[in-house]
């Protein structure tokens, strides 16, 4: 992070809030994909799979270390 700051002159200050930015709309988007793939018929039973996917444990594990 240090070089990518010394290389662009901006500081990496917010990095974790753009994570945790990212992360949301990252398991938003999977989130309705699924809900959408599962409601046209193109993948019977991907609503299930809409409460455990990589981008909600991908988010879960950035807020557990925001609050660690």
């Amino acid at each position: 992070m240090a070089h990518w700051e010394a290389a662009t002159g901006r500081s990496a200050e917010h990095l974790g809030w753009y994570e945790v930015l990212g992360a949301v709309r990252y398991a938003a988007i999977v989130t309705r994909v699924l809900h959408l793939l599962d409601g046209t018929g193109i993948l019977p039973g991907a609503a299930a799979m809409a409460h455990d996917h990589p981008g909600l444990r991908l988010l879960d594990a950035l807020l557990a270390e925001q609050d660690g």
